[in-house]
């Protein structure tokens, strides 16, 4: 993991700058901005850091035909909608009824 000094605070921070706050970069073009900036063992010690104390949020970009590309946001990424509305109600509805097993 990256050093634990005053250095690696300026660095993190620099690594944080470069994650916007409201459109999610593309991992890739994160790396090629730190480029010279920081090293690339580093930046991954530093987004791990980020995730971990909430500071960054992944998200997934879907593209066609291959897995969804990994992308780095200050801000939560948004309900997704294929993600199920009825998840936190407390009402019973139609999904919430199992059928009679009788």
């Amino acid at each position: 993991m990256a050093a634990q000094g005053a250095g690696s605070k300026v660095q993190w921070t620099i690594c944080w700058a470069l994650i916007p706050a409201d459109v999610p970069i593309l991992k890739d073009d994160l790396y090629a901005q730190a480029y010279g900036k920081i090293s690339r063992d580093d930046i991954r010690d530093y987004l791990a850091l980020l995730l971990r104390e909430a500071r960054i949020f992944i998200h997934r970009i879907k593209r066609p035909g291959i897995k969804p590309a990994t992308a780095y946001c200050q801000t939560p990424p948004k309900e997704s909608p294929e993600s199920d509305p009825d998840t936190d109600d407390k009402e019973p509805d139609e999904s919430d009824i199992e059928d009679d097993p009788r």
